[in-house]
């Protein structure tokens, strides 16, 4: 019994550790998403107005500018309003900071890159940072340079402004690793008439997951995701024996050094599995959510990610158990059937019990021992059913159930013969000449009726009746 309550608890703490992986990916793709969403909203309520569409498609640009940024910022796990538009009479359009600097930013979407050049060229807009269309930045820098030239000697301050220009204008907000998305004056101009016309979708301008998710950015993602899981599940593997520690220690009881080091090394063990379910998890549900392993996979539910992942990595981990002679093939088997049932309900338990307990950890922790147990039931219950047959049949179920021909030792002794270790001795000669068959007393013999039936957990064999 109590090696069965061991065995459920490991089975809670790895479903756990998987649980956490798919908690944090789930959560990280949601608030890219959610900061597509908005981007997308206020890209709506600057454009969905009266005013001129050339006039709107500057407006616009600040606000495209502001949010993809922000989309950046939170796919790089920085959080939300890194930048902002303020919107105010100031000469500032775009406004954020990184690390070193608070950076400020002019802008100007004109038809003609001649036309932007001189008017983002304006004295008051001197040391401010400039945001020109995607499809002009060259021929704005080139115009620029051509107008400093031209005034160099006779408007040297002018000319000044034009030499500024040149070197700071920009198609894109840049602080570190984030960075917005470059738009074109046509692509502007486009948007704000298609979101006037209510044609305006965000995927065909690039605001999707797919764009702003990267490999590095899952990997840094699941790298988040495989220290919480390793935190919690070192800290739910050690609960047991910590609490023993602490139970001897008011008792004034001694504390032997082996208690300690078996404690350390079931957090090590503890952070090790619980890092590799909750990374291995995190990182295949980021990469199905946005379409990194296939469109088809994008809306697959994140529980049977976990279920996928938690049976590939126990069936590698039973597959090394194998290799090394810890198991048999029959147990591999069994444990990969069990696994794979215990470790589907237990995850599926903790997404019941969060919807239903909307407490943070006691909901899942509750669903996991349920859906655990509910599991370990159904499991039991069903090799019971499936031993039934094989008593007939003779089948083996692909190695899950053993058929055992052996004579039971019950059986063994009642005959009168006892057994030998062939190993330990050997027989070089048996003289059958010496056997004196009529001494054989035939009323002595005695018949033992043998039947086929569960003589063990998982074997059926030969049993006495």
């Amino acid at each position: 019994m109590h090696d069965r309550a061991n065995h459920a608890y490991n089975d809670v703490i790895k479903n756990f550790g998987t649980y956490t992986g798919i908690g944090k990916g789930v959560k990280y793709t949601e608030s890219v998403n959610e900061t597509i969403e908005r981007a997308s909203e206020l890209l709506k309520q600057i454009a969905d107005n009266k005013k001129d569409t050339h006039y709107l498609k500057g407006d616009l640009a600040e606000v495209w500018h502001t949010e993809t940024a922000n989309i950046c910022a939170v796919a790089k796990g920085k959080g939300y309003q890194y930048f902002i538009a303020p919107r105010d009479s100031s000469v500032i359009d775009v406004t954020g900071s990184d690390a070193l600097e608070f950076l400020k930013y002019q802008l100007k979407y004109y038809k003609t890159p001649e036309d932007t050049a001189k008017a983002i060229s304006n004295p008051k807009y001197f040391g401010l940072l400039k945001l020109v269309p995607a499809d002009q930045l060259k021929e704005v820098k080139d115009a620029a340079y051509s107008l400093y030239l031209k005034n160099v000697n006779t408007r040297p301050e002018q000319a000044a402004n034009y030499l500024h220009t040149y070197q700071v204008a920009t198609d894109r907000v840049i602080a570190g690793n984030v960075r917005s998305t470059p738009l074109s004056e046509q692509e502007a101009l486009q948007i704000v008439k298609e979101i006037q016309r209510d044609k305006f979708y965000g995927k065909d301008y690039g605001l999707s997951l797919s764009e702003y998710i990267g490999w590095m950015d899952i990997a840094r993602a699941s790298g988040d995701a495989a220290l919480t899981a390793a935190v919690t599940t070192v800290a739910m593997k050690i609960a047991p024996d910590l609490f023993s520690l602490i139970k001897k220690a008011l008792l004034d009881e001694n504390i032997d050094l082996s208690d300690v080091q078996k404690l350390g090394s079931k957090a090590l063990e503890g952070g090790v599995e619980g890092s590799l379910r909750g990374g291995i998890a995190a990182f295949i549900t980021i990469a199905c959510k946005t379409g990194k392993l296939g469109t088809s996979l994008m809306q697959i539910d994140p529980s049977i990610i976990g279920v996928a992942t938690a049976v590939a990595i126990d069936c590698i981990k039973n597959a090394f158990s194998l290799y090394s002679g810890k198991i048999t093939s029959y147990e591999y088997v069994d444990n990969c059937l069990r696994d794979s049932l215990i470790l589907g309900l237990g995850i599926s338990g903790m997404v019941m019990g969060q919807i239903l307990i909307p407490v943070p950890i006691l909901g899942s922790v509750i669903g996991n021992i349920v859906g655990t147990l509910f599991a370990t039931i159904i499991y039991t219950g069903a090799k019971t059913f499936l031993l039934q047959p094989m008593l007939l049949s003779g089948f083996t179920f692909f190695g899950l159930v053993k058929q055992d021909y052996s004579l039971p030792e019950k059986v063994l002794d009642e005959m009168g013969i006892d057994t030998i270790d062939l190993d330990h001795i050997g027989i070089e000669r048996l003289d059958h000449e010496a056997v004196d068959l009529e001494l054989i007393d035939l009323d002595r013999i005695k018949f033992t009726m043998l039947e086929r039936g569960f003589v063990k957990v998982d074997v059926v064999g030969n049993v006495v009746i």
